[in-house]
């Protein structure tokens, strides 16, 4: 167990905005709270996607070339999706177009490390998104989806900017707002969740 400063959102409110690119643009305002971050590694058991919220995976890769774009889409992806497919059982496996991301932060050109506690998507988010990318007939197709965040470290331990996840059991969701991600490249805003700090929130 360590102890760290996480950045929760300071206030309750219905008008945040933040952007990677443009900092200018930021209305989002934090507060650091010192949170106990438990390994996930040394838990009792290995954390679930259906229980915690988050699984941890082996995937090794030989000469991944991570910045390269086509070799990401061609070769990568697809071991991730088949990966997503064994895991949860699904009968199929979709990739968002563009949503690889490599972040780097004090590296010119590439998205920084988020700074603040989030979730990257909404519920409506979530549906907006596979609703314009596959179709009105993809959602109708299937009773149930998910949209799963599949995150891989580049650089050997200990990181800089290490990945800290909540166990979605200790999350109250009154302590959650909508905040809106504006880019230059973004034809409109994406709504995101940000939370206030909650000494319940169980971290790993």
């Amino acid at each position: 167990m360590t102890e760290a400063l996480l950045n929760f959102a300071a206030e309750k409110r219905d008008d945040y905005a933040s952007s990677n690119f443009r900092p200018e643009w930021t209305t989002l305002k934090t507060a650091a709270h010192a949170v106990e971050i438990h390994d996930a590694r040394d838990l009792p058991e290995p954390p679930s996607l259906s229980r915690e919220g988050f699984e941890l995976l082996r995937l090794p890769v030989e000469d991944g070339q991570w910045e390269d774009q086509e070799w990401v889409e061609a070769d990568y992806v697809p071991l991730v999706r088949e990966r997503v497919l064994s895991v949860t059982g699904g009968a199929c496996a979709l990739t968002f177009p563009g949503s690889w991301v490599l972040r780097d932060t004090g590296r010119s050109g590439f998205a920084p490390a988020a700074q603040y506690v989030h979730m990257d998507r909404t519920y409506g988010n979530c549906r907006d998104i596979v609703r314009r990318e596959f179709g009105q007939d993809m959602l109708e197709r299937y009773l149930r989806f998910e949209v799963i965040n599949v995150w891989r470290s580049l650089t050997p331990p200990p990181q800089d900017h290490p990945l800290a996840l909540c166990d979605q059991r200790s999350i109250d969701r009154d302590d959650w707002m909508i905040c809106k991600t504006l880019e230059p490249n973004f034809s409109e805003p994406m709504e995101h969740t940000v939370s206030v700090h909650n000494p319940d929130n169980r971290w790993n």
